[in-house]
């Protein structure tokens, strides 16, 4: 049990767009534990990798529904093979891909993933990484998207809600609860008037131009 005391017209609004977001989650969330019970899997990563470190680098404006950037994925390879598959919707386009800091093939079979061609196979329990380059207009969903834009107090503002299954809308990854990276590294850019924020601990701020 709890009250809050409204001092302002902008903290009411606050308060209103809290609960209509919490709200939105609610039903969101439940609408995708019914499409995992379809015969239609939520993610079709492969199971034969186990990731265990990301660093995530993207330039977003909150007035531009927009994402660019790139994802390093660290993983340990748990059965012999020569590609991977993560999740990744199809409305981003992937530039390029590393492997191992060397450019790589590449395929999008436009079922919202993307493989990657190593060029040879890997044994199990090799340490391997890919960086994935890409960039677009993430999807629209109903009744709330993983990557939204809107306006707060007439200023645009940007956020994402990627739990549990909204992070490849927006990011190459493993689109499902069955496999969780043990550390990451987020680094954001944006124009200088806002403020960035994630879980964890903030490591530096820069300005740049």
């Amino acid at each position: 049990l709890f009250q809050i005391q409204v001092k302002s017209q902008n903290n009411k609004q606050l308060i209103q767009e809290t609960f209509q977001i919490a709200a939105m989650e609610q039903k969101a969330a439940a609408l995708k534990m019914q499409a995992m019970q379809s015969t239609v899997p939520f993610s079709k990563a492969s199971s034969n990798f186990d990731i265990h470190y990301l660093s995530c680098n993207w330039i977003v404006n909150p007035a531009v529904r927009y994402i660019q950037g790139n994802v390093k994925t660290a993983f340990n390879i748990t059965e012999r093979a020569n590609t991977i598959t993560l999740d990744l919707a199809d409305e981003l386009k992937v530039d390029s891909i590393l492997f191992q800091n060397v450019k790589v093939a590449f395929y999008r079979p436009f079922d919202n993933t993307v493989i990657v061609n190593f060029g040879g196979f890997l044994e199990k329990n090799t340490k391997a990484d890919v960086n994935i380059f890409y960039k677009g207009t993430p999807p629209v969903s109903t009744p709330i998207s993983s990557f939204t834009t809107s306006s707060h107090a007439g200023v645009p503002v940007m956020w994402t809600l990627s739990e549990p299954y909204g992070g490849r809308d927006w990011w190459p990854c493993k689109n499902g609860l069955n496999d969780k990276a043990d550390s990451l590294d987020i680094t954001i850019t944006t124009p200088d008037a806002y403020t960035s924020t994630t879980n964890g601990l903030l490591i530096n701020e820069q300005v740049s131009n």
